[in-house]
């Protein structure tokens, strides 16, 4: 079912790949920060006076709450709060939301309890209440030093390699090493890697068949222009990322380093722009549920889950890491860990958005551009025609493609404004309107 063009052919593992994985009880704690989204109510008709169902409040550092409403007049919403957790409700607020102006509001620190609850005024039509919780993330931009010895995506050359994990009961890791040269790479000897992580040529004719589909990686998936890099889904639609490096748009373009793959049961690896993220399969919210995991920076070639590890191609030369298995022959090395390990990389960042000098339309949006997951977010826009215009930012909360306006921007000719979002702010897509065409850039900065 997890099909997707990002991948081409390429199918999970043949095998399970499962595996236990021993660790310090501390070490959850510590794979990236947790985020939680969730809503009591999403567009839905909700009687007066109706209490909604519990909605948990503790264990999140930054807290948002998005109100929305379709009724002709103002809604007041009433929040509650369960401070221990006992069932003794207590009131925190009211909030008054006017017809047509969707309200943003921070739970901060000042706000303690374990569950929140929230009622209306009046019957309502078309009711949101849209929660976006998160921890503070304190990552460093630098890759941990287990990473050492991968190479950096300005690295001339490297060893690549395409992989597959075998089916059959075979249990073992067919490899092609590929030599990398810049942009492009040359393929090489087939390899397989074996239980006792012996990384030894082979010539079997069955290895050959069974890693054969993997060596065409899909091309046209990513584009870039001056903006943003640009992923392009099975149905024609067009979302935008954040840029790290323009390098990596040869390496896309041309198929030389892998763009998705199944590496957890239906949940794909995506590498964007030296960026992975989490991608849903499409039957559980796909690419508009898409979140980062960590920006690396690397020239990383392919990936892939091998008897509950994660395997990765693309290692310098002359690098020492236990972390990294060579053959005996030098011309081959994979990289091998936890999948969670990604979250030692550096913290998700990058810049980017859908217009740079661009010539924009009247009331025509821009496309989407990721928002979720960031952490630190500000906004650089301009209006370079020759006229006044009004350009909206709009944002997709929960990634169900409802947009409604966040801010808008009255900028004169030749203007610009900076913006920063607050610290507490989170949703998952951001877009632009403007009232007038004109010729505009709206780049956001994440750090």
């Amino acid at each position: 079912l997890n099909k997707r063009a990002a991948k081409g052919g390429l199918a999970g593992p043949g095998q399970s790949q499962s595996n236990l994985w021993f660790a310090d009880p501390t070490t959850p704690d510590h794979l990236g920060p947790a985020l939680g989204s969730g809503a009591l109510w999403l567009n839905d008709r909700v009687s007066s006076g109706q209490w909604s169902d519990p909605f948990l409040l503790a264990g999140f550092a930054k807290r948002s709450l998005f109100l929305s409403h379709e009724a002709k007049t103002s809604v007041r919403f009433d929040l509650e709060i369960d401070r221990d957790g006992s069932g003794s409700w207590q009131s925190l607020r009211q909030v008054e939301v006017p017809a047509g102006q969707p309200t943003w509001l921070e739970l901060g620190a000042d706000v303690v309890g374990e569950w929140i609850r929230i009622r209306i005024d009046q019957d309502c039509p078309q009711t949101t209440a849209f929660f976006q919780y998160s921890a503070a993330d304190s990552r460093p931009s630098e890759n941990d030093a287990i990473f050492a010895g991968l190479a950096k995506v300005g690295d001339a050359a490297s060893l690549g390699g395409l992989l597959r994990t075998r089916g059959g009961d075979h249990r073992t890791l067919a490899m092609m090493a590929t030599q990398m040269d810049g942009g492009k790479f040359t393929p090489g000897q087939l390899y397989e890697l074996d239980a006792n992580l012996n990384l030894t040529p082979t010539d079997d004719v069955e290895v050959q068949k069974e890693i054969a589909p993997v060596t065409n990686i899909p091309q046209g998936i990513l584009t870039a222009d001056a903006a943003s890099v640009i992923y392009h889904d099975g149905e024609d639609h067009r979302w935008r990322f954040p840029s790290t490096d323009p390098t990596y748009d040869a390496l896309a373009d041309g198929g030389t380093v892998r763009i998705a793959r199944e590496v957890c049961t239906e949940r794909d690896l995506f590498n964007c722009q030296g960026t992975f993220y989490e991608l849903p399969a499409d039957n559980a919210g796909g690419i508009a549920k898409v979140r980062p995991i960590a920006t690396h920076r690397l020239k990383i070639q392919d990936y892939v889950s091998y008897r509950g590890l994660l395997v990765l191609t693309g290692i310098q030369d002359d690098v020492a890491n236990p972390h990294i298995v060579r053959s005996a022959d030098k011309r081959a090395a994979v990289w091998l860990g936890a999948v969670d390990d990604l979250w030692k990389l550096g913290k998700p960042r990058g810049q980017g958005g859908p217009w740079k000098h661009s010539a924009v339309k009247a009331g025509e949006p821009s496309d989407p551009y990721l928002m979720n997951g960031f952490d630190r977010k500000s906004l650089d826009l301009s209006n370079e025609g020759p006229a006044e215009a009004e350009i909206r930012c709009e944002v997709d909360v929960a990634g169900d493609g409802h947009w409604v306006t966040l801010k808008s921007f009255d900028l004169k000719p030749a203007c610009s404004t900076h913006y920063d979002f607050p610290v507490w702010f989170q949703a998952c897509w951001v877009r632009f309107v403007s009232t007038e065409t004109t010729v505009a850039t709206a780049v956001l900065k994440y750090e």
